[in-house]
């Protein structure tokens, strides 16, 4: 050891999120590749299915700005519980002047490089970052990507169709 360096110990223990807010601290915050936009509305009694499927993504590296934009208490309370549980969940709270200035202000507080909107009763297919990603790395000269849409129902959430009002084939 040299005179005045102190040694560190490689036996640190910090909890993830520690670890995460203090590298912030200091180096400010990560740019994720994709950031995802809720207008939350007053949509708590499906926003947890939603967040749920974010977090079974198998593509990781993203933030979800929910915006609270008015929310009623239900809401309010399920935001927080996932801001708390990951801190790639973030509150943004603003008067409630309807979803497109929601989405607006969502994307003005986002810090990814790609943007992802979402409703607060959607659910994601669990590979759809990692497809989309990978698509946009090979491919730089594309702006916008997309995929097939199924359509679900509250009496039949486990029936997925490909429109609400015609039949499937």
């Amino acid at each position: 050891d040299r005179p005045g360096i102190a040694s560190v110990s490689s036996q640190v223990s910090v909890e993830p999120r520690l670890a995460q807010d203090r590298i912030e601290l200091i180096m400010g915050p990560k740019q994720p590749e994709i950031s995802i936009i809720i207008p939350c509305y007053t949509y708590g009694r499906y926003l947890p299915e939603t967040l749920k499927s974010l977090l079974d993504q198998t593509f990781s590296d993203w933030e979800c700005v929910l915006v609270a934009n008015g929310s009623d208490a239900l809401t309010l309370q399920v935001i927080q519980v996932f801001v708390d549980k990951d801190s790639r969940f973030r509150k943004l709270s603003t008067q409630n002047h309807g979803p497109s200035a929601a989405r607006n202000e969502g994307i003005q507080a986002s810090r990814g490089r790609y943007i992802q909107l979402l409703d607060a009763d959607d659910i994601l297919e669990n590979r759809k970052f990692e497809v989309q990603s990978s698509y946009l790395h090979a491919h730089p000269e594309t702006g916008v990507v997309y995929g097939e849409v199924r359509y679900f129902t509250d009496g039949a959430p486990e029936q997925w169709r490909r429109s609400l009002h015609l039949p499937d084939r």
